[in-house]
This record gives structure tokens, sequence and C-alpha cells, in this order.
């Protein structure tokens, strides 16, 4: 075993304690840097961003079925604005599962405890006089090639570059086509 109390086994603790704290610094920071270059982009553009957690968010979009999965649901990172004449939100949203079977299939899980929590990017864009579009927008994973065989569809846009690095899912695919204008794609794209 390690002996601690020896100089070569205290040396390797306060490594690896450093190690894990400099891994923790490392992502706090990270974090720390997409907000602000969130906040910048959403200045720049003429919206509103948000990082506080609003737990009534998700509520707020009943019947989107990437909403209403868990417990504890949140949205974070809120961007609200309009574009191209459209109101829009985007967000990431987490919720809380206490059985990874009730996660769905595309979330993300990040082990805590007994729960786990999930999450995602959302983006809602209102549709005057429209049924709303469920569209589910993330980056492909490794997986995403299998997908097809235990029924997921991804959606492609036709533009190479978008299609090789978002994964596409949505109830309407043509109304996913329309709502991915080459503009917005771009948007997405440059940033993630």
């Amino acid at each position: 075993g390690l002996d601690v109390t020896s100089p070569a086994g205290a040396a390797i603790v306060i490594a690896l304690v450093g190690a894990v704290l400099g891994l923790f610094i490392y992502a706090w920071l990270g974090s720390r840097k997409r907000l602000r270059e969130l906040e910048g982009w959403a200045k720049r553009e003429g919206w509103s961003f948000k990082a506080n957690a609003y737990f009534d968010l998700p509520k707020r979009f009943a019947g989107l079925s990437v909403l209403e999965t868990g417990a504890l649901q949140r949205a974070q990172n809120t961007i609200t604005g309009r574009r191209e004449g459209q109101n829009f939100w985007a967000f990431d949203f987490f919720h809380q599962s206490r059985a990874a079977v009730e996660a769905p299939r595309f979330a993300k899980p990040s082990s805590m405890g007994k729960a786990s929590v999930f999450g995602c990017s959302v983006i809602v864009v209102e549709r005057p006089r429209r049924a709303p579009v469920s569209l589910l927008l993330r980056p492909q994973r490794w997986f995403d090639t299998f997908g097809s065989l235990a029924g997921m569809r991804d959606i492609q846009t036709g533009d190479a570059r978008f299609d090789a690095a978002y994964f596409v899912r949505a109830d309407d695919e043509t109304a996913a086509r329309a709502l991915l204008t080459p503009a917005l794609r771009e948007l997405i794209l440059a940033h993630p």
C-alpha cells in the first residue's frame, strides 16, 4: 500500500489533491468563460441574457416533450430576443432523475449520488398562428451513428458542416428544416 507518512507517499497524495483541484478550477474557469461569451454575444445582438436558474421557464413551454422529463427542472444561461422577426428563448435545460431509465435517450448524465442530473440545450421559437414544433438540437456524439438502429432519426438540413456537428430531431421535419435557416445554422456553428 501507499505509505502517506513517507516523503514519497505524501508527495503522491499532494499531487493527486492538486490534480483534482486543478481540474475543478479548469472546469470552473471554462464555465465562467462560456458565460462571458454568451453574455457578450447576447449584448452585441441586442438580446437579453440571464445566467440564473429559472424553475418556471420549463413550465412556460409545457407540451414540448424534452421539457416534461424528470424532477427539479430548471433553465439556466437563458438568452431571449427576436431574430428574423420571431421571438425566441434559448437555454440550458437540466432535470434530476432517480433512475437512469427515466432519462431521455439524448440526455447527457452526470453523476450526483443516487440521483442523476441530465441536461441539454433548448431553443424555442415563437411561431404565430401555427402549431409549436418540438425540436431537439445537440452536438453529435459518437453513438449517434448507431442511433438509427434504436429508432432515433437525425434530421439532415443539407448543410454538411452543420449536419456533421449537430444531431437534430423534431416532430415536424419540414418545419425543423425551415426553422434552421442558413443564417441560424451559421450562428449556432459560430456559438456552440
